[in-house]
């Protein structure tokens, strides 16, 4: 069976009929503006990183065996911290679409109604795709799991590793901590080893979100995403080796 593509006078067409409907050329723009912000988060420094999608839930050990008592106890014990500046720069990308204000173009409310708008109502599996990314920005940053637990006393010795220390971040991207996307308060509050780890696991699940809505739009707007997202496309890559 021959697949019928479109002419060149047919897209044409297409284009200038979405052009002249002021609500499709509005949910176009707001889609051509994700896209752009995705591309520039997925270049940064810290997406970059091989373990990018794995910050504030990595820990590095040395196992010591005692070969008198076959006892074996944690020694040197200690977090995989990415560069705060790094880690600032990847929060001010993503805080955009976790505003709500009326008149925020990238706020993901307003992405997740350009791609309803653009999903077929047939297409029952980006349906819910859609509803699962509405789920998980209106959760994000979401609470992790303690990586560890403390010593009941507080005075005990022992590691102190929890990862839902992030409340600097999370102020900063519902605009509590500053207005704008300007970022140098930010790096000045990131300046504890643990909060840069909790904040780098923000960026973690920031870039899983972005990637996945990206892929939607992908599906629904290749003409807007021609590639898959980022992370995708490493996937992939990794796969076939």
């Amino acid at each position: 069976m021959r697949t019928e593509h479109p002419t060149n006078t047919e897209e044409s067409d297409r284009v200038a009929d979405e052009n002249s409907d002021p609500l499709v050329s509005k949910h176009l723009q707001t889609l051509r503006l994700f896209k752009r912000r995705a591309d520039e988060l997925f270049s940064c420094g810290l997406a970059q990183r091989d373990d990018a999608l794995k910050l504030g839930q990595q820990l590095h050990m040395n196992l010591v065996l005692d070969k008198t008592t076959g006892e074996t106890s944690v020694r040197d014990l200690r977090q995989v911290i990415p560069p705060r500046e790094q880690v600032a720069y990847a929060l001010t990308l993503i805080r955009p679409l976790t505003l709500s204000k009326k008149g925020d173009r990238l706020a993901w409310r307003t992405v997740m109604t350009a791609l309803d708008f653009f999903c077929p109502p047939a297409d029952a599996v980006n349906k819910e795709r859609i509803g699962e990314l509405r789920e998980g920005w209106s959760k994000y940053p979401v609470r992790r799991m303690r990586i560890m637990q403390a010593p009941i006393d507080p005075d005990a010795p022992g590691p102190r590793i929890d990862a839902w220390d992030n409340e600097i971040a999370r102020k900063f991207l519902y605009g509590d901590l500053v207005h704008g996307d300007d970022n140098a308060e930010l790096l000045e509050a990131l300046g504890d080893d643990q909060v840069v780890f909790s904040a780098g696991a923000m960026a973690s699940d920031g870039f899983i979100l972005m990637n996945n809505t990206y892929e939607v739009m992908h599906c629904l707007r290749p003409d807007i995403a021609p590639e898959h997202a980022h992370f995708s496309r490493t996937t992939v890559t990794q796969q076939n080796g």
